[in-house]
């Protein structure tokens, strides 16, 4: 199994941290960073 971890950056640089499955859709004023590894 693999756990991804979604990391959301608003415009103010604040970093959100939300563990669902990855949405490849563009977030407004954000980017996402996502980090894929096995447990």
């Amino acid at each position: 199994m693999c756990e991804t971890d979604v990391y959301l950056i608003d415009a103010d640089g604040e970093k959100l941290f939300a563990k669902e499955i990855a949405s490849m859709s563009p977030k407004q004023k954000g980017y996402i960073f996502v980090d894929i590894y096995g447990r």
